[in-house]
């Protein structure tokens, strides 16, 4: 970014998992109920999972977030442990279980890249929605490490969003004004196809500066609006913070191609609409 915005405010590279923390309902409803109560979207991903997964020994559910799926696999399965690296959303996940009076779910805080378990601990495993907010060295790093604590023929349950149609559809460098909860931001997306992914960056702007005055003014009575507004119209002096995280989209055929390299086989992958958006529900085996 050739601004003198750019000079004075340098954005520091946060984890997604760092966002959730803070953000907790960002990644669904922070309370679970029985799997009647959930929306149709999170019961549809809860079902996915559990045929995938039933009759399983011991489950991994990886990025657990507040325990979809796993408090709803735990009935299907001998016992789950659910791993995130967010302490915020492993306290969410007890609550839920706890309430749910389940006896063989279990939550701990971890990171991704580098599993606290075993070689072959486990006969199954769950991603949901994981790897889409890594950046591609972390993915790799998941994906090996998700191979090493499935013993032979252990299965993996994958749903991530179809990035088909964003890197086919979406422009490359797009920006928008956001308000929520009193911030106020611009925000600006450079997608670089897959699987280098997209990088999300915030400049949050003081709503009471100028630049806050003007941005509110042309945001007008919505949340969210896109903007032609650049960096470097921005006043250095205006912006209370900055911020930037990468993901990792995926289409069908990367992902796959991402498990084919890491020793699965007997892979099954069907697209569906699930909650507002075009999802990827695949199935493998560890060789």
């Amino acid at each position: 970014m050739e601004s003198a915005m750019s000079e004075e405010v340098r954005p520091r590279r946060i984890e997604m998992w760092e966002f959730f923390n803070e953000n907790v309902d960002a990644a669904g409803p922070r309370r679970l109920g029985g799997l009647a109560d959930l929306s149709a979207g999170d019961r549809k991903a809860a079902q996915f999972f559990i045929g995938a997964l039933k009759g399983s020994r011991r489950v991994l559910d990886i990025g657990c977030g507040a325990g979809l799926p796993a408090l709803y696999v735990a009935p299907y399965v001998g016992d789950i442990v659910g791993l995130d690296a967010a302490p915020n959303m492993v306290a969410a996940a007890r609550a839920n279980a706890l309430s749910l009076a389940l006896s063989n779910a279990s939550f701990q805080e971890g990171g991704l890249e580098a599993l606290p378990f075993s070689d072959c601990e486990f006969d199954g495993a769950s991603l949901c929605g994981v790897l889409e907010s890594m950046d591609w060295p972390d993915v790799l790093r998941t994906i090996a490490e998700v191979r090493r604590v499935l013993e032979p023929g252990g299965r993996l349950a994958v749903l991530e969003q179809d990035g088909h149609d964003i890197l086919t559809t979406k422009p490359r460098r797009e920006a928008s004004i956001r308000c929520e909860k009193g911030r106020l931001w611009l925000q600006i997306t450079e997608r670089r196809g897959d699987p280098l992914g997209e990088v999300q960056t915030r400049y949050f702007v003081c709503p009471e500066s100028c630049s806050g005055e003007r941005l509110r003014e042309e945001l007008g009575d919505e949340t969210r609006r896109m903007t032609a507004t650049a960096i470097g119209e921005l006043k250095p002096e205006d912006t209370v913070d900055a911020w930037y995280y990468q993901t990792a989209p995926f289409d069908a055929d990367t992902l796959g191609g991402l498990l084919v390299g890491h020793g699965f086989v007997a892979l099954t992958t069907r697209r569906e609409r699930v909650w507002t958006e075009e999802v990827l529900l695949v199935t493998a085996s560890r060789a």
